[in-house]
């Protein structure tokens, strides 16, 4: 009898110490998971970084070398490559954003010329195809004066929302505070980058207050990056 007893209180002591073992490792698997997310997610915003100083080093270099935008650039067939569409010289790049006759569209076009890369020749430019990808999963188009308080040119950093707009959501409040205060002041309203909710709307999910909502941990915010600064 004595035995049976404890033979049970065993087995249940055993059964106990697995479990506590099993919830220890789930644990440490759970924190590597989430370790190994923040560091992907890291290395994904440096990319950011490191994409839009690419850029806006080119843009600049282009417009000294040309004295046009890309995009806007009317001799771009005769002084970068014959096959290319001209721009219309006027200053502006808007249009579709994925439309390669619109001004915004033969920005990439001509930044990808002068710089010696690969150049779309479908009928729609996509992320990845005439457009540069972000590893969030959404990529990079141009628009000019999106808003009153934001004349010029900006780089845009956002999902297609739809077949004519790049500034669908991308980011978090969090993730665009990062690359806001490293590549500017970090206040999303002010500066050469500003944030914005996604299609230029203010729902607070991105910008509360002026500032970063950073209570909002989901995808909430677009983000722009001036070539004129």
């Amino acid at each position: 009898m004595n035995q049976t007893v404890k033979h049970r209180h065993w087995q249940t002591g055993v059964g106990l110490v697995e479990i506590a073992i099993a919830l220890v490792v789930i644990g440490i698997l759970i924190g590597a998971v989430l370790q190994g997310k923040h560091l992907i997610d890291q290395a994904r915003l440096n990319a950011v970084i490191t994409d839009v100083q690419k850029v806006r080093l080119t843009v600049q270099r282009f417009k000294e070398k040309h004295g046009f935008l890309p995009g806007d650039f009317p001799y771009a067939s005769r002084d970068i490559r014959s096959d290319l569409p001209n721009g219309d010289g006027k200053g502006s790049l808007s249009g579709n954003p994925f439309s390669p006759d619109s001004s915004a569209g033969k920005f990439w076009i001509h930044l990808n010329a002068a710089n010696g890369s690969v150049i779309s020749t479908a009928s729609t430019l996509n992320y990845g195809d005439g457009l540069i990808e972000c590893g969030f999963g959404g990529g990079y188009t141009v628009t000019s004066n999106p808003i009153e308080s934001m004349p010029g040119h900006w780089i845009v950093l956002g999902s297609k929302a739809n077949d004519t707009s790049g500034e669908g959501i991308l980011l978090t409040p969090e993730q665009a505070q990062y690359i806001d205060k490293k590549l500017d002041s970090g206040s999303p309203l002010t500066g050469a980058i500003r944030s914005l909710d996604a299609n230029r709307q203010t729902t607070g999910k991105c910008i509360h207050e002026g500032r970063y909502n950073l209570s909002n941990c989901d995808k909430a915010c677009v983000m722009y990056f001036s070539i004129d600064e």
